[in-house]
């Protein structure tokens, strides 16, 4: 009867063994994904930020330097 409480355990320890291993493989997979997403996605956001504040530093402060007024 011990012996097979045993290899019942160690069944049982196989198995939810393999299911963290492939929660955790999926979640770190899913995390990556998102982390890749999200960096690349910044990356756009910081271009189009720099985009936006090159244009208004080209107008709105070279026209007040030069003018006095802004030209946008």
């Amino acid at each position: 009867m011990e012996k097979e409480h045993v290899s019942f355990k160690k069944i049982k320890d196989f198995f939810s063994l393999q299911t963290f291993e492939i929660l955790y493989i999926d979640r770190i997979k899913c995390f990556a994904y998102f982390a890749v997403k999200f960096i690349i996605g910044l990356n756009k956001l910081d271009i189009k930020i720099l985009n936006v504040s090159y244009l208004f530093n080209n107008s709105y402060f070279s026209g007040k330097v030069n003018n006095g007024n802004p030209e946008i």
